[in-house]
């Protein structure tokens, strides 16, 4: 299929086809860096959008075609764009822009199925918490250490606690780069540079309830290629609408997407009636 063989030639760094085999090792380069270099060396008098339409008709060459027309130019791309998708913004909230191309798909997954818990995570914390002292209400805004104890001091001064051997700071990583915490003496340089320079994804979950269920029982995701043409301000490749649900099993008639990436931004501040 053309959209697969294209998804491997732009979006595999580890794949036979990659195109983006000679930069996969670059620690400070992302999806986008590279494409937009490799698009600018192959078609130096062209724009991005015209370079993937290019390598979108190559594909379906491969593929057998006689006749490429436009419109399966564009669904190619809009299959395209649906894996991308699925395999980086379903999994990491971000984009091609901000998707490292050395370390995004560094991490291993465990084996074995996902389990639901029956009642809840909040059964398992509460069982875990149970023989802790654990304070509510108490926002620390200063941790000061020294070589023998660590205080972590409530906002205003109000109330100090006195660790002996130590604290686990698991603040969010918004809180660490808005400074809200001040640490004296300061996080160590490198420590700082690598909270500065993570980020954080965006999803959202939208639910339709449906009056009647209208799709088959033994369907449980739906995949939409959109070929509509990307939002104003989105790249060839971002802005994908709507293209992934998941039939929720307990709710025959409801449907979730889990929206990212450009279009989840681009929604974010926009009311039930407007998505």
């Amino acid at each position: 299929m053309a959209a697969d063989l294209l998804f491997e030639q732009i979006c595999n760094a580890y794949g036979a086809e990659s195109l983006l085999a000679p930069y996969k090792n670059d620690p400070d380069l992302t999806y986008m860096d590279s494409l937009t270099s490799i698009a600018k060396k192959d078609m130096p008098n062209g724009t991005f959008t015209e370079w993937v339409e290019t390598r979108a008709k190559d594909a379906l060459a491969t593929t057998g075609c006689n006749e490429v027309h436009n419109q399966q130019i564009q669904e190619t791309i809009a299959l395209l764009r649906l894996q991308i998708c699925r395999y980086f913004e379903g999994y990491e909230g971000g984009t091609l822009e901000n998707s490292s191309l050395r370390y995004t798909f560094g991490g291993s997954c465990l084996e074995g199925e996902n389990a639901n818990v029956d009642g809840g995570y909040g059964k398992i914390l509460s069982t875990l918490a149970t023989p802790l002292d654990i304070r509510f209400g108490h926002c620390v805004d200063r941790i000061d250490r020294d070589s023998c104890t660590v205080q972590c001091i409530v906002a205003g001064g109000s109330k100090t606690f006195v660790a002996k051997q130590g604290i686990i700071v698991t603040v969010p990583l918004g809180v660490l780069q808005d400074s809200r915490l001040v640490f004296d003496p300061p996080l160590p340089v490198s420590i700082r540079q690598s909270i500065d320079s993570l980020k954080l994804g965006l999803m959202n979950k939208i639910e339709m309830l449906f009056p009647i269920q209208w799709w088959p029982d033994d369907i449980q995701t739906l995949s939409i290629a959109s070929v509509n043409a990307p939002s104003q301000n989105s790249t060839p490749l971002g802005d994908i609408p709507f293209c992934h649900w998941i039939v929720e099993s307990d709710s025959p008639s409801i449907l979730v997407s889990y929206t990212s990436g450009e279009f989840a931004e681009r929604i974010e501040g926009m009311s039930n009636e407007d998505i």
